[in-house]
């Protein structure tokens, strides 16, 4: 296994673990407007119900850091303050200015 493939792998692992944890998980990946990212977060039900949630959010190479910054605490404020929440991010050269893709997995739901 090469280097990539095996942090890929250990990845998978943790969120695994970390998500039985506390039961039942579910999740999605989609590409959302970051204005709309807020509503996203909303119309899932279930994330109201989560004790975990681990989000790993793809970002165009403009995004700064004070606006991944924005996009976290719109993510904490939406969110019961209880949940225990992962975040990770990295840049993704193809995607537009405004776009980014959430990747969420909840558990305990």
């Amino acid at each position: 296994m090469n280097f990539n493939n095996e942090l890929e792998h250990q990845k998978n692992l943790n969120y695994e673990g970390a998500l039985q944890h506390y039961g039942e998980y579910r999740g999605f990946r989609e590409l959302v407007n970051i204005n709309e990212l807020e509503s996203k977060v909303v119309d899932c039900d279930y994330l109201c119900f989560a004790k975990a949630i681990i989000v790993e959010i793809e970002i165009p190479k403009t995004l700064s850091l004070i606006e991944l910054s924005e996009i976290n605490n719109k993510l904490s404020n939406t969110l019961n303050s209880e949940i225990e929440l992962i975040y990770f991010s990295k840049v993704n050269k193809e995607l537009k200015e405004n776009e980014i893709i959430l990747q969420v997995f909840a558990s305990g739901v």
